[in-house]
């Protein structure tokens, strides 16, 4: 995925026009793609340590390709997105998985 930061600014100031608190604890979801199933676990294990749920891992209809889900409640700035997107490139790269294929964010009444 490529990350720019000027549009994460943007995403930003749209998601407070829509009512997101961008300073307070949001649910951030994290999607990687593989076709091995394996390599998505170990990538996982990785992101449990730091404090990530395994929301789902599934396998695409009529695909070989596999799709692992995570998500974490926290406070992030755009640039702080922007810098965990590249990690997130380098993180798969580093374990042969084709892809990490983005993020989403929920507004959360956990916190």
């Amino acid at each position: 995925m490529v990350s720019n930061l000027a549009n994460i600014n943007q995403l930003f100031t749209r998601m407070q026009a829509a009512g997101f608190d961008t300073t307070s604890p949001l649910k951030w979801c994290f999607y990687f793609t593989g076709t091995d199933k394996e390599k998505l676990r170990l990538v996982y294990e990785e992101l449990k340590a730091n404090d990530h749920a395994l929301e789902s891992v599934e396998k695409a209809e009529n695909s070989e390709q596999w799709t692992l889900f995570t998500s974490t409640h926290e406070a992030l700035t755009s640039e702080e997105l922007h810098e965990r997107n590249e990690v997130f490139n380098a993180l798969a790269a580093s374990y042969g998985v084709e892809s990490y294929d983005g993020w989403r964010v929920e507004k959360t009444t956990l916190f």
